[in-house]
């Protein structure tokens, strides 16, 4: 699986600098086993889903951070972001494509309701699955103490379990759940990686210890280097590596 992150508002179209690479290269880079996907804002989603589809890509998922349009564009600070993100659902899934909603959720989002509003909407939009990232203490919310614990995840995976045995709604994917030891651990340096745009070479993209660079050494030479350092060696069962690491 091939995944191509492309999350801020841009001045020209995703489809001229993504999917032109792959219209010119010898050989599919997409094909029906193999397909890729894309995780965008939706801002040009509308307009470009059907070059998505065209160059094998097999489905998008959108970030939403909030049920609530005012909110989700105040967080993203884009005016009109919320609605362009679902202008860009409803082409999506008329391009056939496999549509997704993407929310990253802390333990307020989840006490409050929010969680639920967030599938309650992807119901609505008729969306395939609703993936759900725990925040991590990572980035802007580096020095949120409370994001370093996980037991509240532990009452999202009971939560979540009437709507995925409700056939009304769409799948739900926590991925608290899929690095834990109830999954398959954290895939991050072992089957997964994350390049920058600049070509560092990180284990995922909530994980910002660089292992190198594809432009200064080859992308195997890398991944052995990473997969050898900080035990990744195999998936482990102690949750996500990034929440460790900046632990």
């Amino acid at each position: 699986m091939f995944g191509i992150g492309k999350r801020n508002k841009m001045p020209k179209r995703p489809c001229d600098d993504i999917c032109s690479p792959f219209k010119k290269a010898a050989t599919p880079v997409f094909t029906a086993q193999h397909p890729g996907d894309v995780f965008t804002n939706g801002w040009f989603l509308a307009e470009s889903a059907a070059d998505v589809k065209a160059v094998g890509i097999g489905g998008v998922y959108v970030s939403i951070d909030s049920s609530q349009s005012k909110i989700h564009d105040q967080k993203r600070g884009i005016a009109g972001l919320f609605a362009k993100a679902m202008d860009g659902i409803a082409a999506a899934k008329k391009a056939d494509l496999t549509v997704g909603i993407s929310s990253c959720i802390d333990e307020q989002a989840f006490e409050s309701g929010e969680l639920d509003n967030i599938i309650e909407l992807a119901k609505r939009q008729g969306v395939h699955e609703v993936l759900v990232f725990d925040a991590k203490p990572v980035g802007r919310f580096c020095d949120r103490n409370d994001l370093k614990g996980s037991l509240w995840t532990e009452k999202m995976f009971e939560h979540i379990k009437k709507y995925n045995d409700d056939e009304k709604y769409p799948g739900i994917l926590l991925y608290a759940r899929a690095t834990s030891h109830t999954g398959l651990g954290c895939p991050g340096g072992t089957c997964y990686f994350y390049m920058t745009p600049y070509g560092d070479i990180c284990p995922c993209d909530f994980h910002s210890h660089k292992f190198g660079n594809v432009r200064e050494e080859k992308l195997p030479l890398i991944w052995d280097k990473m997969v050898q350092q900080l035990g990744m060696h195999g998936s482990n069962w102690h949750g996500c590596w990034a929440k460790r690491f900046n632990s």
